[in-house]
């Protein structure tokens, strides 16, 4: 007879939390998960060239608890920084010059003078 154990964190939230993690990009939030992980599970990690591959089901609750922690912190923290980054202000390029204006502001090669006296003429 099997004694059946209740988890805190049901397969769903284990599932949406291997998503988290998938989305992760720095090297640093994989080492801290990675400790967790390793820490929990020792010898069954299924490591190869790809990467490190472990199943969300074998880890108790308190672990999943400590990465949920850390990827809730990591969303957190990226939060702040893209609030606290300039405004982009957009202006088209689009915007009509006067030439005359612009000739007599700047210094123009022959080139250039050549150039405009063509486009004058058409």
């Amino acid at each position: 007879m099997e004694i059946i154990t209740s988890r805190k964190y049901n397969s769903i939230f284990r599932k949406n939390l291997k998503t988290k993690i998938s989305k992760l990009t720095d090297k640093n939030d994989f080492v801290k998960i990675y400790k967790i992980v390793n820490d929990e599970l020792d010898n069954k990690l299924s490591i190869n060239r790809n990467g490190i591959y472990f199943n969300l089901n074998l880890l108790s609750d308190k672990c999943i608890e400590d990465i949920s922690l850390i990827i809730d912190n990591i969303n957190i923290l990226n939060e702040i920084q893209i609030n606290n980054e300039p405004k982009i202000k957009y202006e088209t390029y689009n915007k009509e010059i006067n030439i005359e204006n612009f000739i007599k502001n700047n210094k123009l090669t022959k080139k250039e003078k050549s150039l405009i006296k063509k486009f004058r003429q058409t």
